[in-house]
């Protein structure tokens, strides 16, 4: 829940020079103004769950980057926020996802139209980071081919290496910097 922990992140921010940070699962609602998000020198892109409780994705941007939210590669069926940056005449297209564990396999295919649209015409490099809730160290996780399709398709690699959710049970990679 973003609301009860800004200050975290902003302490975060602070302590580890971060100019970007994406957060999934922010549980933030319509009465949940930007302003009780605030952190000084940082711009708050946002996007709640529509329907039900839970979710959402949301990106601070330090206000030095030139940036600017691409609404056009969002959809409702898609919990991602999107923003693009241009830094030394350069385009770069930055998104921060969550995909809810029940979403069926067709997710895969609305991100690949969202990436297809963003690379039309133009030469721009991506990141996308966020929680997926595919267990990439999993080879028998049911959406795990479509996850490794969009990778292929996009020349993704992701850079998290490591167990990102770990229990006294288990451990597992669901989160991803692409």
């Amino acid at each position: 829940h973003l609301y009860n922990k800004v200050s975290e992140v902003q302490n975060f921010i602070r302590l580890h020079g971060v100019h970007i940070m994406g957060l999934a699962e922010t549980w933030l609602t319509a009465d949940i103004s930007d302003g009780e998000l605030d952190i000084p020198g940082f711009t708050l892109f946002r996007k709640d769950r529509s329907v039900g409780s839970g979710g959402g994705v949301a990106i601070y941007c330090e206000q030095s980057l030139a940036s600017k939210r691409r609404t056009d590669l969002e959809t409702d069926n898609l919990e991602v926020v999107c923003l693009e940056i241009v830094a030394s005449k350069a385009c770069h297209l930055l998104g921060c996802l969550y995909r809810p564990p029940s979403k069926p396999i067709q997710y895969w295919s609305m991100l690949e139209s969202a990436l297809t649209k963003a690379h039309e015409g133009q030469q721009v490099s991506t990141t996308l980071m966020g929680d997926s809730n595919v267990n990439i160290a999993d080879p028998h996780h049911p959406q795990l081919a479509h996850f490794i399709d969009n990778c292929d398709m996009f020349d993704f690699t992701n850079y998290i290496q490591e167990p990102t959710r770990i229990t006294n049970q288990h451990s597992c990679t669901l989160d991803l910097i692409l």
